[in-house]
């Protein structure tokens, strides 16, 4: 099975000046920063407001190299900014960031719908050739 490009199904679910801003800033799509469970949280509580490194790592519980990692990956992305040094992170498009988590969500429903199907195929395969063979070995049993 063959999934949409994680830009693709965003360009469909979000604003399109959004996706091309955020998408011409890196390599790294804004569906790539928010994939990571621990980069959620981190925007979850940068949409409530902004907040310094340390009190990122105090709300998360994460080690500074940690949250410094995934802040690089969402500043990359073009999520998030500090004006300088040691200033809080904040979220460059608050409307944007709520598109691209519910753009997030969305692909991770239609996944687990994809996922779930193909199970469900490979199931009645699995039964139709159980009866065949079931019914084959009463026939030559009569």
């Amino acid at each position: 099975m063959q999934w949409p490009a994680p830009l693709d199904l965003y360009s469909k679910t979000c604003n399109s000046s959004i996706v091309a801003t955020l998408g011409s800033r890196s390599d790294v799509t804004p569906l790539e920063a928010v994939a990571d469970s621990d980069r959620h949280k981190i925007l979850q509580l940068l949409l409530e407001r902004p907040a310094t490194q340390k009190e990122l790592v105090a709300a998360l519980g994460m080690n500074s190299g940690t949250v410094s990692k995934h802040m690089a990956k969402l500043t990359q992305a073009g999520i998030v900014f500090r004006e300088r040094s040691h200033a809080p992170y904040e979220l460059r498009f608050r409307d944007g960031v709520l598109q691209l988590l519910q753009a997030n969500a969305n692909l991770l429903v239609e996944q687990s719908a994809a996922v779930h199907e193909q199970n469900l195929r490979q199931q009645r395969e699995v039964n139709r050739a159980g009866i065949r063979q079931a019914g084959g070995e009463q026939g030559e049993v009569g």
